[in-house]
């Protein structure tokens, strides 16, 4: 912070105090993340530094704190080989008793949920047959955020899926695109339902994939409908319409709970500009 000021002596006292108070604070929250940065720069990471790394996660009872570990481990993932054998091994016991854990959980908040999302997709790099089975036990909870990326897991390590989590997610039009794309990568496409798997249930499924970030609607619209599809010339590419109403906060009052239009391609492609669907009814 203090670089961006030209002159740190131009500044009052007080508002130098509150801004080291600040950067101090910032530090402090971020203890957890700051470490596996710190960590990560190191060519190779040996089990002294994974031990203290998970001595500070054992130290908070913070389910947010406690989730930076698997958040900075996603973030990290291309770089676990830095890992030593034993490193990871701490880190596969870590994972392995996170899971126990928040299975023996009555009740899950969303800080557990979102913890177990980024268990799911960053145990695969630390997998062995105990996590394994905790995986398969993960996805009998019904969460389908989390299934998706422990279905991924499971198949990545060559491992079965249960028919009825595949069908969870393929009736769930956040995730029906996502997990059709997932099987396909795995030749494992005769799991999906065949009445999911039309292109326009599909294109709908990345529709509202897609409506849910949070620079768009931020959730799933609370209605949507297939219009019909267009080619486009030029590219030869078919686009499916739809048309879709909500009341996020994220849209303007006097497109709240309006018919708006969207459109999205069997090759990515989906997008709206939140104009409504009046508009072009009149057509």
């Amino acid at each position: 912070i203090m670089h961006l000021c030209p002159k740190s002596t131009e500044i009052p006292q007080d508002t130098l105090a509150k801004i080291q108070l600040l950067v101090e604070t910032v530090a402090k929250e971020r203890y957890i993340e700051t470490t596996l940065d710190n960590l990560f720069k190191q060519e190779k990471i040996d089990e002294t530094a994974v031990s203290h790394l998970l001595s500070l996660v054992a130290q908070t009872d913070d389910e947010y704190q406690k989730g930076m570990l698997y958040t900075g481990l996603v973030h990290y993932k291309e770089e676990i080989s830095k890992f030593s054998d034993d490193a990871k091994a701490l880190i596969a016991a870590h994972l392995t008793a996170e899971l126990k854990r928040y299975l023996n959980h009555e009740q899950f908040t969303a800080d557990c949920i979102n913890s177990l999302e980024l268990i799911a997709d960053v145990c695969r790099y630390f997998a062995d047959s105990t996590i394994i089975e905790l995986l398969q036990e993960v996805l009998k909870q019904g969460y389908n955020n989390i299934n998706y990326y422990a279905t991924d897991t499971l198949l990545s390590l060559g491992q079965n899926v249960p028919t009825e989590t595949i069908v969870a997610l393929a009736h769930n039009l956040e995730y029906a695109n996502l997990t059709y794309g997932l099987l396909i990568k795995f030749k494992k496409q005769d799991l999906f339902p065949k009445e999911c798997s039309t292109p326009e249930y599909l294109a709908k499924s990345d529709m509202v994939h897609w409506l849910m970030y949070p620079t768009e609607l931020g959730k799933e619209p609370d209605e949507i409908e297939y219009i019909g599809k267009i080619t486009y010339l030029f590219k030869k590419e078919v686009y499916y319409v739809f048309k879709y109403r909500s009341n996020s906060d994220t849209l303007d009052d006097n497109l709240k709970n309006k018919w708006l239009i969207g459109w999205s391609s069997e090759d990515g492609g989906t997008f709206s500009n939140f104009d409504e669907y009046a508009l072009y009814e009149k057509n």
